[in-house]
């Protein structure tokens, strides 16, 4: 299949049956063909992508592809870079974490952190982390496969929850480490996945361009990290790193990335690049695709596949929802004559912090703590739909916490991206009286609640005081904000 660089098009080319894996000889041949037939009809071939097949290993080895070398040359002399599907590469570091441990700069990263993370977590009534599941912690069969549970496990919000429980002592120090290395990849996978020219919140997410801090990231950063990562059997102690695919397939990616901006910069006069048209999502989408032509037969057999690949060649796709990956917006080439398109294709974490002196050792306040700041995540986030409606300095000034004064604010702070000024960047992190005033009308919310569905299964009793519990949790009383009320 090929895809556009620079506009939302798409188009299967081709398909070749085979008993079991292609060799990689015969997958040279195919490509190299491919390239030069695709360059005779006025579109100019400028990178590859696959996964972390063993034919495509030694592809790459028969190429001479390297972390320093991330190009080859097709027989006429055309340079073509290499990348890796990035969604491949960051399941394989999720799957390698679950088994071995990563050491770097004197420090470790273990899936046990998040284990323990989620166990307390999931366990809280507001959560930090309410996307992780059971299915992110233990996945097996499909779900592995499924790109979403390793990219939520391996997020900037799980690294900030860890974080925040190494801060309470509700995880041991090593944990930072574990914090570091997720914090690292997120960063990377946003670099490689990037789908907007502006992101306001995450500027790893945004386009590469002449001024965007990917360039200095993947270079000061990024590459030394991978590079520094040593994988260890913690079973037998054995180090693993160099039988690790995933690893020296992020390296050509990284450095192959950074060759291909600065060509499409030079050469072609690009202002921007969007990473996130570099991997195998269209592919993956049009095998979905192809297996819901069956309907609920999803494994088709070589007549079924032709059928379905003639008709998907010049039809647009069905919608699938039995992919592995996200959706791509990018539309098929064949049939858009009409359009002319041809002729337009020309944070460190963790961060010392002073919060207020308390006894964390003590397993009740841990959970506590760590309860309470989620909820202050979420009062924040309250607080920031309120501004929306009722933009009143003086409510700003009394409401809002500038300082990290103390414990309950840790989430906030963590979970700041280091992109924006002050303590909590872009987040609003509570003063104490609001904070536990959305405590008390959680507090009310479940106790009201706990009534509700004792009436409903008949258990009716008398209760003179939810009627006032009610009333109170509809009235707050912001004495320094006359208009408040009215709005």
């Amino acid at each position: 299949m090929v895809r556009g660089i620079a506009d939302n098009w798409k188009q299967p080319l081709g398909y070749f049956l085979v008993h079991e894996s292609c060799k990689s000889s015969d997958i040279k041949k195919i490509l190299f063909d491919a390239i030069e037939k695709i360059f005779s009809i006025g579109l100019k071939v400028v990178c590859v992508i696959s996964d972390l097949g063993s034919n495509f290993q030694q592809l790459v080895r028969e190429l001479g592809i390297t972390p320093t070398h991330p190009w080859f040359f097709t027989d006429s002399g055309k340079k073509i870079i290499f990348l890796y599907d990035t969604p491949h590469l960051i399941k394989a570091v999720r799957n390698n974490l679950i088994n071995y441990n990563f050491q770097f700069n004197g420090k470790v990263a273990s899936w046990t952190d998040v284990k323990v993370l989620y166990e307390r977590d999931s366990t809280l009534s507001i959560r930090c982390c309410p996307k992780l599941t059971e299915k992110h912690i233990n996945p097996n069969g499909f779900t592995k496969m499924k790109v979403k549970y390793a990219t939520h496990a391996l997020s900037h919000t799980v690294a900030a929850a860890i974080s925040m429980y190494v801060s309470l002592g509700a995880l041991p120090l090593s944990a930072a480490g574990t914090a570091e290395f997720i914090s690292m990849f997120d960063k990377i996978f946003d670099t490689l996945n990037s789908s907007s020219i502006k992101c306001a919140a995450k500027l790893y997410r945004r386009a590469i361009s002449e001024s965007s801090v990917h360039q200095k990231f993947l270079t000061t950063e990024a590459i030394p990290f991978i590079t520094s990562l040593k994988v260890i059997n913690g079973a037998t102690g054995a180090d693993v790193t160099n039988s690790l695919k995933c690893l020296k397939g992020f390296l050509i990616t990284l450095q192959g990335i950074q060759i291909l901006w600065s060509d499409l910069k030079n050469d072609h006069s690009f202002k921007f690049l969007l990473t996130q048209r570099l991997n195998q999502d269209p592919l993956e989408n049009f095998f979905g695709s192809v297996r819901k032509q069956g309907g609920n037969s999803d494994n088709p057999t070589p007549a079924q596949f032709c059928r379905a690949f003639k008709k998907l060649f010049y039809d647009n796709f069905l919608v699938s929802s039995l992919g592995n990956c996200t959706a791509d917006i990018d539309r098929m080439l064949v049939g858009t004559a009409s359009q002319n398109v041809l002729s337009s294709l020309s944070k460190t974490i963790p961060r010392a912090v002073d919060v207020d002196i308390t006894d964390y050792r003590s397993i009740s306040i841990q959970e506590n703590l760590v309860g309470i700041n989620a909820v202050a995540y979420v009062a924040g986030y309250l607080l920031k739909k309120c501004f929306l409606k009722h933009n009143c300095q003086a409510c700003k000034d009394k409401l809002v916490s500038q300082e990290l004064d103390d414990s309950s604010k840790l989430f906030c702070y963590f979970k700041a991206y280091q992109s924006q000024t002050g303590a909590f960047g872009g987040l609003l992190a509570p003063v104490s009286s609001f904070l536990k005033y959305i405590v008390s009308l959680e507090d009310m919310f479940v106790e009201v609640l706990l009534w509700s569905t004792n009436m409903a299964l008949g258990n009716h009793y008398s209760c003179s005081s939810h009627g006032s519990l009610l009333l109170n949790a509809l009235h707050f009383l912001l004495t320094f904000c006359s208009s408040f009320s009215s709005e």
